[in-house]
């Protein structure tokens, strides 16, 4: 009996070790789709954990765990809608336009203004003018990208400014489900007790062979006798 409960919970953290992978390869990975996220902080990534526990002596079961401590994972789990609480707006970065992923516009390094575009969009957005020997400013960015927006692409007051968009504001925004954490690990657990089941009769086969050979040793040696 000991050596059966080892057996199985080696299969189970063989099972658990999958999940794993399979969760941070094709959902916590990017890029942000249907059924994944984009890596941003690693932050959710890093409390993704999976094993098995024991209970009794012969109880085993297999677990997994995500978002410990993190007030974004249930939402990518379950989907949902934020909504802004302790301002008017909720500030949104938009991609690959300077702003990091955890800095907000209090602590974006230029001025912020805010812009109504002609499609409706409220966004904050920074003015770069130009130099005194009338090039046009740029600002450059940790990751290395130069960013301009060309002209007459948003309305603003003076055609000799260029418009950096950094956010957008929006009252609420819906979050879809797409992390796949239950699906993956129900599928998985799925695929884990199949592999238990078939190494569990290969077990008994060679148990019920076993025995059927010493049984058939020992009716002939006592048919002998």
């Amino acid at each position: 009996m000991a050596a059966l409960k080892e057996e199985v919970l080696k299969l189970l953290k063989q099972g658990a070790q999958r999940f794993e992978r399979e969760m941070l390869t094709k959902h916590l990975s990017g890029p942000t789709g249907a059924s994944s996220l984009s890596v941003q902080s690693g932050d959710l990534r890093r409390t993704l954990s999976a094993g098995v526990a024991s209970f009794g002596n012969n109880q085993v079961r297999m677990f997994a765990l995500i978002g410990t401590g993190l007030p974004y994972g249930k939402i990518h789990e379950y989907g949902g809608v934020i909504t802004a609480k302790n301002a008017q707006y909720l500030a949104i970065p938009l991609p690959g336009f300077g702003a990091k992923n955890q800095m907000g516009p209090r602590q974006y390094p230029g001025n912020l203004v805010p812009i109504r575009t002609r499609f409706g969009n409220l966004i904050l957005a920074e003015i770069l003018g130009k130099t005194k020997s009338g090039r046009q400013k740029t600002r450059k960015y940790k990751t290395g990208a130069t960013w301009t927006l060309p002209s007459g692409d948003v309305e603003v007051g003076t055609a000799k400014s260029s418009i950096l968009p950094v956010y957008v504001l929006k009252e609420s925004v819906t979050i879809p489900a797409r992390m796949e954490f239950r699906e993956t690990f129900r599928k998985e657990a799925a695929n884990t007790l199949g592999i238990i089941r078939a190494q569990l009769r290969s077990l008994v086969v060679k148990v019920n062979t076993s025995f059927m050979k010493k049984y058939e040793n020992w009716h002939s040696m006592t048919r002998g006798a």
